[in-house]
């Protein structure tokens, strides 16, 4: 969210933002899995018995790991009413959510090839009919090669 108020306000590389997440994931990952093990419980229907903190103890060692693999086994072995309720909240936002950032950035990438047409001076239809002619024979001269 932080990435997208600052992407608004000064122009910097995906790349450098992108870097950014990744330094803040450690600072937000434990709100972030505890929330998603709340938003489980209510969706199973179950009382959620973990409180903030003890879900911090359990999270603590995997924050520690320096390796992909070691805190993945770390994770598996949290237990099945964290791991089942985790995964359910996981699956369901990203079954929402995933659309919905497809179509927002397929949106906004176009926008910004238009602008960007525009300050070219060429039509932005004329570049798209043009990459699909190259594309289309690209495909011709792969499958003339095959035949």
């Amino acid at each position: 969210m932080v990435l997208a108020a600052l992407r608004v306000f000064i122009r910097f590389s995906f790349v450098v933002g992108w870097a950014f997440t990744l330094l803040s994931n450690p600072f937000n990952m434990i709100p972030l899995y505890y929330g998603y093990y709340l938003l489980g419980s209510l969706i199973l229907g179950q009382r959620a018995t973990m409180g903030f903190e003890v879900f911090s103890r359990h999270m603590g060692p995997i924050m520690e790991r320096a390796y992909f693999w070691e805190a993945l086994a770390d994770f598996s072995q949290l237990g099945y009413e964290i791991l089942i309720r985790w995964c359910v909240a996981a699956i369901l936002l990203a079954a929402v959510f995933g659309p919905i950032g497809y179509i927002v950035t397929v949106k906004v990438q176009s926008a910004r090839c238009r602008r960007a047409a525009e300050r070219m001076g060429v039509e932005y239809a004329n570049i798209l009919q043009q990459m699909e002619q190259n594309v289309t024979s690209d495909h011709s001269h792969v499958r003339d090669k095959s035949v």
